[in-house]
Parts: C-alpha cells; sequence; structure tokens
C-alpha cells in the first residue's frame, strides 16, 4: 500500500524476474517515483473507499487517470470492501481495469460469515456488467481483537481450497493473498500470516 517504503522489495524482485505491484499510498509523485522501477504488475489506486457520489472519489479518479495518461499498460483498480461503497459510482467514476474486493469470512468460531456468497455472486455480476476482470483478495492470515463474534482464524488447506473454488466457480481471473501483521496506528490485534514476512520482524522473534 505504500509504495514509497517498498523500493528494496520491488528491486529485488524485478532482479530475479518477478513482477512486484504497489498501493496508492503517497499520491501521484510516490506512485510516479516506484514506476521508475521496471516491472510493475498492476498500482492498486484506492484500498477499501467509502462513499457514494462521485466527488467522494476525485482523489482516486485523479490517480486512475494519470496511470492511463503515464502508464496505459499498467492496470490500475479500485480495490473495494463490498458494501462500503456504490459499484457502479467506483467504476463510472475511475475507471478501473479490473473489479476487485476482499473478504475475509472465515471466522474464529469456526463459521462463515454468511454474506460471503452472496457478496462472490454480487461482485461477479458488476465484474459482468462492466466486462471487467474480476478479481479478488482471499483470507490468507487469522487475526484477533478478542472478539469472537468478528475475530477471524487462520485458514488450513480445506480453507483456502473452498475460497480459490469459490471464486472459480463464480468466474473470478484473479487471486490474491497479503501478508498482515497489524495497523501501526490501529486498535491493538493479534496477526497471524499464513507465510511470515521475512523482512518484517513478527513479535516474539
Amino acid at each position: 500500500l505504500k509504495p514509497g517504503r517498498a523500493h528494496n522489495y520491488f528491486q529485488a524482485v524485478h532482479k530475479i524476474g518477478i513482477s512486484w505491484a504497489a498501493g496508492h499510498r503517497g499520491g501521484i509523485p510516490v506512485v510516479a517515483e516506484a514506476l521508475k522501477i521496471p516491472g510493475c504488475a498492476y498500482i492498486m489506486t484506492a484500498d477499501e473507499p467509502s462513499g457514494t457520489t462521485p466527488e467522494d472519489f476525485t482523489r482516486i479518479a485523479t490517480l486512475a487517470q494519470w496511470m492511463r495518461e503515464n502508464y496505459p499498460d499498467i492496470p490500475q483498480f479500485v480495490q473495494l470492501s463490498i458494501t462500503k461503497a456504490d459499484h457502479d459510482v467506483v467504476i463510472e467514476t475511475a475507471k478501473p481495469d479490473i473489479f476487485s474486493f476482499d473478504q475475509y469470512p472465515l471466522y474464529a468460531d469456526g463459521s462463515l460469515d454468511e454474506h460471503y456468497l452472496y457478496n462472490v455472486m454480487w461482485a461477479r455480476q458488476t465484474a459482468q456488467k462492466y466486462t471487467l476482470p474480476y478479481w479478488m483478495w482471499l483470507q490468507s492470515f487469522g487475526r484477533s481483537v478478542n472478539k469472537l463474534a468478528t475475530d477471524l482464524r487462520m485458514p488450513d488447506e480445506a480453507d483456502i481450497r473452498f475460497l480459490v473454488f469459490t471464486l472459480l466457480a463464480h468466474g473470478g481471473t484473479g487471486i490474491q493473498f497479503f501478508n498482515y501483521y497489524g495497523y501501526g496506528d490501529g486498535p491493538p490485534m493479534i496477526a497471524q500470516n499464513m507465510v511470515d514476512d521475512p523482512y518484517v520482524k513478527q513479535p516474539g522473534r
């Protein structure tokens, strides 16, 4: 999400022939500096924005338009939390190349978010309406804020198969994961990743 802090990652993976991707934080100047490093696969122009009118997405649309004018071959998209923003307004304002959202439905008590499959289908319908590729960030972490009703469990192998195959069955074409280790300026929480980031010192290590 913060490309200005990740140049070492981008340079390292490009050196061994792997593409890299980044978020939007810092705006055009920070994104432009990161894009001097070859090998970008995509830029995420916003993360879970809220709002219902075009004015709510002016900043996002500005970055998206800059990407189209200066790097037309690099895809860009808004990352949605499925219920936080009006899909039509986001797409018609920012004009993303991909429809992408995140959903983390595996609860610590062993249950599944009852809206999960509905949301996967809702996202499919939006992607089809605008003839966009359909991507999703899948849950690859466990997270606790000591509220069992909303705490998330660490997925096991069966959970990952379930998440991947439900997306594929609904026409998904992009499967994404991320390492999660909490917010530095947010509420206290305990997070576990399926794969630890070797560049980040984990608690207790």
